[in-house]
């Protein structure tokens, strides 16, 4: 059974704040893990920009020895799919690791929603899946425990880049 959990978290800004800074979000202090973000196809369908992104992480030098001997140089690309919809001020994103899937594969569904005028409500699904037989779940355990902690930091990036 794959690792998963649910995350819920305010940002003290707006949904036009949100979005207008949306695809600023890297490089930022906060994210010095992703090297490079690429744009692969963007339209505005009914009143809403679909957009696909390719990123390219790096693991941390935090990693488990036994991971960084799995993947290697320990870069990775990151498949990132948005909706932004200003009719209904809510922003979509899919986002999974493209990467090493059959190792770990991580899946994360984001909803930001309109708390109030001045404040968006996040919701996060995350899940964690392995395919290998003998340690599936001590690196599901450790994806989604990775997630965790790398979830703390990105809480502030709103902060950062709706200041740029």
């Amino acid at each position: 059974m794959p690792a998963s959990d649910h995350f819920t978290t305010t940002f003290p800004h707006s949904f036009f704040n949100i979005a207008s800074h949306f695809f600023l979000r890297y490089p930022n202090p906060s994210s010095r893990h992703v090297i490079s973000v690429d744009t692969i196809h963007s339209a505005v369908t009914n009143g809403k920009l679909y957009t696909t992104r390719i990123l390219l992480k790096r693991e941390s030098a935090e990693s488990s020895e036994w991971i960084r001997r799995m993947i290697g140089k320990g870069e990775g690309y990151v498949l990132e799919q948005s909706i932004i919809d200003p009719a209904n001020k809510t922003i979509e994103t899919y986002i999974r690791n493209l990467s090493f899937p059959r190792i770990m594969l991580v899946e994360e569904n984001q909803l930001y929603k309109l708390d109030n005028e001045t404040q968006m409500l996040v919701e996060s699904d995350v899940k964690v899946t392995s395919s290998l037989r003998f340690l599936t779940r001590r690196i599901e355990e450790y994806g989604l425990q990775r997630w965790k902690n790398a979830f703390e930091p990105v809480k502030k990036s709103p902060t950062y880049y709706t200041k740029v």
